[in-house]
């Protein structure tokens, strides 16, 4: 991406990481780069080469495994907290990007604490 379009959008780029755990619509971007709407998908979708709600997508995903990883959180807790409206919508999408249900993810990479052995 070229500076100057770097700089277009980087407002659009701070405000999702400021703000992905809210609800978040394309219109409420659009006064931050003086765009038009059907031009703005264009745009971000060449320069970033995702749509932009992909893009927060994907986000909101890399939130969401952080927190199973590091939190002990209820799944559905873990989507709200990363900004999904519900757990079923968090459900769909996670496993659209990660080929897997949040909790097989958490199961895979969280380490199994076996009980201790008694003689």
């Amino acid at each position: 991406m070229s500076p100057p379009d770097w700089l277009r959008l980087k407002p659009v780029l701070d405000y999702v990481e400021a703000h992905y755990f809210e609800p978040i619509r394309i219109q409420n971007v659009l006064t931050l780069v003086h765009l038009e709407y059907h031009y703005f998908i264009k745009y971000f979708q060449k320069h970033i080469r995702m749509s932009f709600v992909d893009y927060l997508h994907v986000r909101r995903i890399k939130a969401s495994e952080r927190l199973m990883l590091t939190k002990s959180l209820s799944i559905a807790d873990i989507g709200v907290q990363s900004g999904f409206p519900n757990v079923t919508q968090f459900i769909r999408i996670f496993k659209r990007y990660n080929g897997c249900t949040p909790s097989e993810f958490r199961k895979k990479r969280l380490p199994v604490h076996e009980p201790d052995l008694v003689d």
